[in-house]
């Protein structure tokens, strides 16, 4: 079978790639060395603080409004609530540029900010002492997003769209057989029972094959197109 992308790694970014690539019309295959979500990539972890104005400047604003309109669609379709608009509040001294560009950049963006003095902040919030010098900017409507719930749906979802997945297979090599790009897999592979007819061996055969998986297969990139053969 052909492929049009082949995603290796299916995290917070590969399990995005993968949905949304299957969304447009690509046949796509996504690839984990273990079973996402899992504790060995950047979205281990329950949630994430979602920030909408910058501290690191405005030029991530958009990305970041972006992202959220995406988070959005994405509880509507997986049925579940994955943003938790819970309200984040800033807090540096005055004097920082962090605390200056997260209200130059929702100013420039429009976005729903209350810039608070210590004394306000402390009135609101007594378990906070915020001390003289600093300043606080409050958005209500920022939280935090359940990461490894938004890594299942989008995998259940790109499942159900007609994405391939092969998860506990890990990719240990890329390399070039003149004009083909080929992978291996590696040599150790272990996959969960749950996973056994979903597992492929991904290039040259390298030991015995493990129970209940098919048999080992090739993965090469040929006109712009990955197949497996």
């Amino acid at each position: 079978m052909i492929y049009d992308l082949i995603v290796v790694g299916s995290g917070s970014v590969g399990a995005a790639e993968g949905y949304y690539a299957t969304q447009a019309g690509l046949s796509v295959l996504m690839i984990d060395s273990a079973h996402p979500p899992h504790n060995k990539g950047t979205h281990h972890g329950e949630s994430r603080l979602i920030r909408h104005a910058y501290g690191e400047g405005e030029r991530y604003v958009p990305l970041v409004l972006r992202a959220q309109t995406l988070w959005d669609e994405l509880e509507q379709r997986a049925g579940e609530r994955i943003m938790h608009r819970s309200s984040v509040l800033n807090l540096a001294p005055i004097q920082s540029a962090f605390i200056q560009n997260v209200i130059d950049s929702a100013r420039q963006w429009q976005l729903n900010i209350e810039v608070m003095q210590p004394d306000e902040v402390r009135k609101r919030w007594p378990q906070i002492n915020v001390p003289e010098g600093y300043l606080g900017v409050f958005e209500p409507q920022s939280g935090y997003l359940k990461c490894e719930q938004t890594v299942r749906s989008w995998i259940q979802l790109a499942e159900q769209a007609g994405c391939a997945r092969f998860f506990n297979c890990p990719v240990s090599e890329i390399g070039r057989d003149g004009d083909l790009q080929q992978g291996d897999h590696a040599r150790r592979h272990l996959p969960r029972p749950q996973d056994a007819d979903q597992c492929w061996h991904l290039g040259r055969q390298t030991g015995a094959q493990p129970a209940g998986c098919p048999d080992p297969q090739g993965i090469c990139l040929v006109s712009g197109g990955w197949s497996l053969q």
